[in-house]
C-alpha cells in the first residue's frame, strides 16, 4: 500500500497529494521542501475538507497543509459498501504521514477534529514517532 503512495508521488496532482487508496488529502500552504513542517488537519463526521477554510489559512505561510475528510465523506458514492474501520483509516493515514517524511519533512503536526480526533488518538498511540505531536478536538 505504501508503494502506492511512493508511486503516485511522483505524479503532478494540483488539489490532491499524496494519492493512497481511500484517502484523498488536499494540500495548500508551503510548497513541500525539506524540513517544511507539515501539518495535517483531519476532519470528522460529517464534515469534509471544507471544514478547515477559515482555519487552515493562518497556517499556511508556516506550513505545508493536508486537509483530509473521512473516506468518502467528498463523493457522491461509497466505494465500499461495508465501509471502512478504525484501523484501516490509521494505516491509510501512516501512509500518507510516511510519504511526506520520505519526502523531507522533519516535522509531522496532526490535528484531528471529532471523528478525525478518534483517528488522531489512535494513530499517536501506534505511531508515536512518526509525528511531532498532536491535537484531538
Amino acid at each position: 500500500l505504501c508503494v502506492l503512495v511512493s508511486l503516485f508521488n511522483t505524479m503532478s496532482a494540483p488539489s490532491f497529494a499524496p494519492a493512497t487508496t481511500f484517502l484523498e488529502p488536499r494540500t495548500s500552504g508551503l510548497s513541500l521542501e525539506k524540513n517544511v513542517p507539515v501539518l495535517v488537519l483531519f476532519s470528522g463526521f460529517p464534515d469534509t475538507t471544507t471544514t478547515w477554510k477559515d482555519f487552515a489559512p493562518h497556517f499556511e505561510k508556516d506550513y505545508h497543509v493536508v486537509k483530509i475528510a473521512m473516506p468518502d465523506y467528498e463523493r457522491p458514492k461509497l466505494r465500499r459498501f461495508w465501509g471502512y474501520n478504525l484501523t484501516d483509516i490509521c494505516n491509510e493515514l501512516n501512509c500518507v504521514i510516511e510519504s511526506y517524511h520520505k519526502q523531507g519533512a522533519k516535522d509531522v503536526y496532526l490535528l484531528g477534529h471529532d471523528w478525525g480526533a478518534v483517528i488522531a488518538i489512535k494513530y499517536a498511540h501506534r505511531f508515536p514517532n512518526s509525528i511531532r505531536k498532536f491535537v484531538a478536538e
